[in-house]
Formats: structure tokens, sequence, C-alpha cells
């Protein structure tokens, strides 16, 4: 059982993390330098950290190790402190490569080849996202199979929406609540779709001498352009890229989350087969 003195040495409880002994060997070892501190007993307290932290993560036994002595000779102490200066610049270096190898994998190595195809097909499909929402549409007459007036949500349009189902959509489809009592004697409705992926834009009934109409909530097209800015992001994280903790985060971040968002969008509404089929299917 390692003794407790050289988790104190390093300011530590017994029991501590690997990385928890690591940060506070880095902290302490930068303050007692040598050849950085202006205490005369940095020396010795540079001797004492760098063997506690050995000692801790397995690099030597403490059984090997000898206790601390004040009266040491001199030539012996400057022994120890070069010895314990090599280990400490070597484990510098260790990081400092790991470093290197981290950030160059994801400035310029396999993963940020990776990340720069996920930006990129991330950021065509928020261009035809905008594209397929901004150039008119197509309608088409299409039947509703049925109506829940019993519940209810607040909107991100209206006060008050509901669910309906078309016999052409798959899922509930959210509309204004007024819109689907409106439908209660109408069967039929004319459905506003968009060209390339065939998103509800819109969705009219005859009611009496008018037309009644309602956007889709919850859906890509009606909360756009909330959705295309997003899936812009990673491009533009790729734009301020950087040996940083920021941007090493959002890479990360978003390396992982825009390949399951972009997946979830073409698979949605069979989306993907309406891109291969240009909207045709």
């Amino acid at each position: 059982m390692i003794p407790e003195k050289y988790y104190r040495t390093l300011g530590l409880n017994s029991g501590a993390s690997l990385d928890e002994i690591k940060k506070s060997y880095r902290r302490l070892a930068k303050i007692h330098h040598p050849d950085r501190s202006k205490n005369p007993n940095s020396a010795e307290l540079f001797i004492q950290i760098t063997e506690a932290y050995d000692i801790l993560t397995g690099q030597r036994s403490f059984t090997q190790s000898k206790s601390f002595d004040p009266e040491r000779k001199k030539n012996d102490v400057e022994e120890r402190v070069k010895k314990a200066r090599e280990r400490f610049e070597k484990k510098r270096e260790k990081e400092a490569l790991e470093n290197e190898k981290y950030y160059k994998n994801i400035t310029k190595g396999k993963k940020y080849k990776k990340y720069r195809l996920v930006a990129i097909c991330s950021a065509l499909l928020s261009l035809l996202m905008i594209i397929d929402v901004i150039i008119p549409g197509k309608t088409i007459r299409e039947e509703v199979t049925s109506i829940n007036l019993r519940t209810s949500n607040h909107g991100l349009h209206y006060d008050e929406i509901t669910t309906i189902n078309l016999n052409g959509e798959p899922e509930n489809i959210w509309v204004d609540i007024d819109f689907a009592y409106a439908l209660i004697h109408q069967k039929e409705v004319v459905v506003e779709r968009t060209l390339l992926f065939h998103d509800i834009k819109m969705i009219y009934a005859p009611y009496g001498n008018q037309w009644a109409f309602s956007k889709v909530d919850y859906s890509l097209a009606g909360i756009f352009p909330t959705v295309p800015i997003l899936l812009f992001c990673p491009f533009i994280i790729l734009l301020f890229k950087s040996r940083t903790i920021l941007y090493s985060f959002l890479f990360n971040v978003s390396y992982y989350a825009f390949m399951l968002l972009v997946t979830m969008i073409l698979l949605s509404n069979f989306r993907w087969l309406h891109l291969i089929t240009l909207g045709f299917w």
C-alpha cells in the first residue's frame, strides 16, 4: 500500500485519480521548478513532488525510493535535481507530442477529413432545404384519415394545435386546432408540398365560401429557417479552425452530433429517396 505522504506531497487525498495526480504534478512542478522558482528550497521540493508522482503513477516502487534527507550531500542533491528535471522535461515533451498529434488529427488528419465531409454534406443539405422552401411548391389533393380533437398542445405558430392524419403522410401532422374543427365535415384537403423533399408547407380546405388554411407545426418546413441555419454550423467551425480548446470542443461535439442530425433528416419522410429521385418519387 502506498503511504499517504506521497499524496500529501502533491496536495491530494489518498485514492486520488490518475488525472488528478497528473494535474497536481504539472501545477506544482511548474511552481517549484529550479529554473523558475526563486525559493532556495525549490530543488528539494521539486525532487519530492517528482518522486511522489513517479510512485503514485507506478513508474517507481515506493520501497525503492529513498526518503528525503535534508543533510544529503550537495552533489547528491544536485544529481537528484538533474534526474528529476530530466523526468519532468521528458513528460512535458511527451505531452507536447501527444497534443501535437491530437491537434494535427483534428486540423489536418483523417478525423478532420471525415469532419470536412460531414460539414460539406451538412451545408449542401442546408442549401437544398432553403431552395426547396423558397421556390413554389406543388399542390396535391389528399384525404384526411383521422382528426384528434381530444388533446392539444401549445404550438410554435398557433396558441393551440392538434394532430390530423393524411393518407399520404405516415406520421401525425400538427395543425391549428381551429383548422382541425373546420375539417370535421371536410375529408379532402389541398396540401402544398415542397418540390424536392415533399415536406408540407401549408394545408388548405374549403370552409363555407372561403378557404381555411394552416401551417404545419413541429415540421422542418414549419420551423424554417432554424434547421438550415443549424446545418451550416459545422462549415463555420471549419473556417475558424485553430489549436484552441474551444475549437477542439466544438469539433468533437459537432462531429458526432451533425452526422446523426443529417442522417435523421435524410431518413425521415424518405427524404433520401426524394433527393436521389430529384423529387419525382
